[in-house]
């Protein structure tokens, strides 16, 4: 659907100069070409004039619907959204209008998961607030929503609510380094990674007392902990 929009913008541009090389009849230019360039003429002229006349003349029906749907979304209009008569350009065309208005009750009636997914988390995005992000069906989604706006907001505690296990730990690694936070290093359940966290926020804060943080106890966090160390040398 992106692709045809950019193929449409790039044709609009070229559509007076075809016209004239081509000798078009003056009322509508677009009708001399095959049927393929004629809707893309038709499609062309639709974009450039916001009119949903020229989107009637296509004769490919995705095409059509794709070009009310570009329409509707030019001119924020759910009406025509739902003149579109193909049920998944209506549906994408309505996501388009409520993520832009940012309206969670256009959201809530999409008759598709997959758009209404993306809607809530458009909108939870937008705002850095996780409320639709537990409205999300799709459990893949849901973790996105969450950890987005656990990064956004720097707050590890909306780390645990995302789902799958690695995602979460590396929600709360991200937010403990972008906040330069060693308490929130803490938090990481594999005393490995915690110890990795230590040794990366001394080199962030440049403060080579963070390694102190690392309990040496095996070889592993004997291995971190000189690592982190040596990386001050002897200004250690």
């Amino acid at each position: 659907m992106k692709g045809f929009f950019l193929l449409v913008a790039a044709l609009a541009a070229l559509v007076a100069v075809l016209v004239l090389i081509s000798g078009a009849v003056r009322n509508d230019e677009c009708s001399v070409f095959p049927q393929r360039e004629r809707d893309l003429c038709y499609a062309g002229k639709a974009a450039n004039s916001s009119n949903t006349v020229f989107c009637s003349r296509i004769i490919n029906d995705g095409w059509k619907a794709d070009c009310y749907t570009q329409i509707a979304v030019i001119n924020n209009s759910f009406q025509l959204c739902d003149s579109v008569k193909d049920e998944g350009a209506r549906t994408y065309c309505r996501a388009k209008l409520a993520m832009i208005n940012q309206d969670s009750g256009i959201c809530a009636g999409l008759g598709s998961v997959y758009w209404r997914d993306i809607c809530y988390s458009n909108i939870s995005v937008t705002n850095s607030s996780p409320f639709f992000c537990y409205k999300i069906a799709t459990p893949s989604d849901g973790d996105k929503c969450f950890d987005a706006v656990a990064r956004q907001k720097q707050d590890w505690l909306l780390c645990l609510e995302v789902n799958d296990y690695l995602s979460g730990q590396r929600c709360i690694y991200s937010i403990a380094v972008g906040s330069r936070n060693e308490a929130v290093c803490a938090r990481l359940d594999q005393k490995r990674d915690e110890d990795i966290c230590y040794k990366k926020l001394a080199s962030v804060k440049n403060d080579s007392s963070v390694c102190s943080n690392i309990e040496v106890n095996d070889a592993l966090s004997r291995d971190i902990f000189d690592r982190c160390i040596g990386f001050f040398g002897n200004n250690a």
